[in-house]
């Protein structure tokens, strides 16, 4: 017996409705809980700490510090602090990054993601324009770039702490 022509419209809207939501995770904060915690690179001859605790549904606090590397504690010295936030507002999501040399903080806009990778971009900044956060393996890549295919940028290979 057929379906009734109503129910099949209905069918119809429900699924396209539902997957317009699956092709949609970058709505909320949620979608990003894989950034939450406490990461370190370390390099050659300065170590980054970024940590990301979420305050509530719509807001995630976020600090990061890059300090030189030295024999002791007492050889080491910081030598960036920032302050960045995750704000869902509306249906976007913004990156919040407020250091020592912009007066006000800067603004990326959360422009696609996945499962475990986020990309935030704000074109009309200096440097930089494009934030890539990226799971890899058991650590996190953050790409810093100027949003150029052949532009300037560096990767971060963060690991959990």
């Amino acid at each position: 017996m057929p379906l009734p022509r109503r129910l099949v419209l209905a069918l119809a809207l429900t699924l396209g409705v539902v997957s317009m939501a699956a092709a949609e995770p970058c709505r909320t904060l949620a979608s990003l809980t894989w950034l939450l915690g406490r990461w370190q690179a370390v390099g050659d001859t300065t170590t980054v700490f970024e940590r990301w605790a979420a305050v509530s549904t719509d807001s995630w606090e976020g600090y990061g510090e890059t300090a030189s590397n030295g024999e002791s504690a007492a050889d080491r010295s910081v030598l960036e602090r920032e302050a960045l936030r995750l704000v869902n507002m509306g249906d976007e999501i913004f990156y919040l990054a407020k250091v020592a040399h912009n007066a006000l903080p800067v603004a990326f806009k959360l422009v696609d993601c996945g499962d475990d990778w986020a990309v935030f971009e704000n074109p009309d900044h200096d440097f930089p324009r494009r934030l890539e956060y990226r799971i890899a393996g058991n650590g996190m890549d953050v790409h810093v770039s100027d949003g150029l295919a052949d532009g300037k940028g560096f990767t971060l290979r963060f690991t959990r702490r």
